[in-house]
């Protein structure tokens, strides 16, 4: 991945900002804003398909107390994932990543996070570098997550596409994997994706200016924090809202 001196946005889960996340709807207005990459969570379901969705219950997005890795997704399907954002979002479906790969195709840059628990293989990783495949779409997809292990089994079944350790110090973080070190277990440490909140001017030398590695902030969400994740040279910086950081980046923006 080599995305030039300008920091790639992100719209993070579609335009969380404005929109119901990781829905269709949210997606499309991140298109409409001509946003370049979108980040998006993927879990496994019962029926061992990859459903579009951050939480590893139902509930807060659709109203159903349901776990999504023991839910199959014809249970899903109907539901409605966007009222609880605003009214006018009634109907939103959760869809399948493959969704939104066959709609919007090589448009956006896709940062795929796998969510789950535990370190024992799934299948989500085959599943999911089928999907890629499928579309063609190697090129424009890297892969990330909280969990290095799925991490270190997709790094192994397709070199060519750049896994990325997320990390951050909130409680439900392992305290092993706080300062970065589910990059080496995954064996990718060139990429990283850490809270913006973890990023210094040193962080920055040494880890942009001395390791060379490709950092992606989140959740960038106010202008102060985007002009300084950019001035510290990250490869990309993934936002709520999007529209507002490529505004604030634009070439003929204020300083």
């Amino acid at each position: 991945m080599n995305w030039g001196a300008t920091p790639l946005v992100f719209g993070h889960r579609g335009y969380a900002a404005r929109a119901p996340e990781n829905t269709l709807a949210g997606f499309r207005l991140a298109a409409e804003h001509k946003v370049p990459g979108i980040e998006l969570d993927i879990h496994l379901t019962a029926d061992k398909q990859l459903v579009v969705v951050h939480d590893y219950n139902l509930s807060r997005t659709t109203g159903l107390d349901a776990v999504v890795e023991q839910t199959p997704y014809e249970h899903m399907r109907e539901l409605d994932a966007g009222s609880w954002f605003d009214p006018a979002f009634s109907g939103e479906r959760l869809a399948l990543l493959e969704d939104i790969l066959a709609e919007f195709g090589s448009n956006f840059v896709y940062d795929i996070e796998i969510k789950q628990e535990g370190k024992a293989a799934t299948g989500i990783e085959e599943l999911l570098l089928g999907v890629i495949r499928r579309f063609g779409l190697e090129a424009n997809c890297f892969v990330s997550s909280f969990n290095p292990f799925p991490l270190r089994r997709f790094g192994k079944m397709a070199p060519e596409i750049p896994v990325a350790a997320i990390y951050s110090s909130h409680d439900d973080v392992p305290p092993i994997l706080r300062y970065g070190l589910g990059a080496y277990i995954s064996g990718a440490p060139q990429v990283v994706k850490p809270h913006h909140v973890k990023i210094n001017r040193l962080w920055a030398w040494y880890h942009i200016g001395l390791r060379r590695r490709m950092v992606l902030p989140w959740t960038v969400n106010d202008q102060e924090t985007a002009r300084r994740m950019a001035a510290y040279g990250v490869a990309g910086i993934i936002s709520d809202d999007p529209g507002m950081v490529l505004e604030l980046l634009s070439p003929g923006a204020a300083e």
